[in-house]
């Protein structure tokens, strides 16, 4: 893991730029967020696009799939034919189908932080940087994991709680109107872990149930029962007994096999141990996303995001 050292500044002008990228999972035979491969597209052993397995090229009839993120092409008569294009701006072409998408505006305060990579081969749903020095150093992401789940990557736990409040964070991780969110961790994951928070610090909301240091051992090797008992896991992956277990193959399958949703959060580099950053790092790289650790001296200012089309963004509430 490559590690990233900023030099101390009395004043840093933070900047985000959000940044949507692959929106739509194209034509390669695979889930958004694995690895794209395009040698064999169909995966029915040869490489002609479509799925008899003859090589010819030809498609399967009223087959549809995505030629862009906005265009659908659907196979009539052995060719593919533009037959749906999205509205942009607040559709996508997911899979062939025109799906609806939601807009993410908002402002928010880091301040110490790490950094996040994302592996070559994989693309995010959206991504958020600060601007330090002439450099950009993401430290947001989220994506579509898997078939039904989704995660998100933030480096800042003590604004946790202003990304939380951000846009419909839990509605999009959960993908339910009123989703069962769960923590455990730091206990800045917990909202009573700072009994008189300073004026700084705002408190995680109260629906967010905190479980403890790491996970009860019930969830240990049964990530079925994880998802029978919550939507939403939000894991701030450092401090006194966080790893006592490594989750890597719970929580995975919690998101990717039941289609739920996973919170990543990390810290800056002193606060968050280097262990700590490659354990967290080895359940998200496998959506191609990695933490580094980063020490980002105090410097607050405003930050703001937006961002035009996000597939499986629930409405902001109200």
């Amino acid at each position: 893991m490559k590690k990233t050292y900023l030099p101390t500044t009395t004043l840093v002008v933070l900047s985000w730029i959000l940044a949507l990228a692959g929106c739509a999972a194209k034509d390669t035979g695979t889930v958004h967020g694995d690895e794209q491969d395009s040698s064999d597209a169909d995966s029915d052993g040869d490489t002609d696009g479509d799925s008899d397995g003859d090589g010819d090229g030809d498609c399967d009839e009223g087959e549809s799939i995505c030629q862009d993120d906005l265009s659908v092409l659907t196979c009539t008569d052995g060719e593919w034919t533009v037959t749906d294009t999205c509205e942009e701006g607040s559709q996508l072409c997911i899979e062939g189908v025109c799906e609806d998408c939601e807009s993410i505006e908002f402002a928010i305060e880091t301040q110490q932080s790490c950094s996040i990579d994302i592996l070559d081969g994989f693309e995010m749903d959206g991504e958020g940087f600060i601007h330090l020095e002439g450099e950009d150093h993401r430290v947001f992401a989220m994506d579509r994991w898997g078939e039904d789940g989704h995660i998100i990557a933030w480096c800042d736990s003590t604004t946790l709680a202003l990304l939380l409040g951000a846009f419909n964070v839990v509605g999009y991780l959960g993908q339910v109107d009123d989703p069962v969110v769960v923590s455990f961790g730091h206990y800045l994951c917990d909202p009573n872990g700072i009994p008189s928070p300073p004026p700084s610090y705002t408190p995680l909301p109260s629906f967010v149930d905190y479980l403890g240091q790491t996970l009860p051992a019930v969830y240990q090797g049964n990530p079925a029962q994880m998802a029978a008992d919550f939507d939403v896991l939000i894991f701030c992956g450092f401090g006194p007994g966080a790893w006592s277990h490594d989750w890597v193959d719970e929580i995975s399958s919690f998101v990717t096999d039941h289609g739920k949703g996973f919170l990543a959060v990390m810290e800056y580099e002193s606060l968050a141990q280097q262990t700590e950053f490659d354990n967290m790092s080895a359940i998200t790289s496998l959506d191609g996303i990695v933490f580094n650790p980063l020490n980002l001296d105090w410097a607050p200012t405003s930050v703001s995001v937006e961002i035009d089309c996000v597939p499986d963004l629930p409405p902001v509430i109200e």
